[in-house]
């Protein structure tokens, strides 16, 4: 999966940028955001934290 970023001024590019990231990654990230949103939110559950993680995760890159 993909996420870019591209920002225009006059017409003109002034940043290009684009992550790759694997499933694995996607899932890495996922589990660092989870914990340390559990350490802030009172949520018991982290399976529905690492959910909710992931659905935000997806639908940025699928946004390109």
């Amino acid at each position: 999966m993909k996420l870019s970023k591209i920002i225009l001024e006059n017409k003109k590019v002034v940043v290009r940028k684009q992550i790759d990231l694997t499933e694995e990654d996607i899932h890495s990230l996922t589990s660092s955001i989870a914990a340390r949103l559990q350490e802030y939110l009172d949520i018991e559950d982290k399976k529905i934290l690492e959910t909710t993680v992931t659905a935000a995760i997806t639908e940025l890159l699928e946004k390109k």
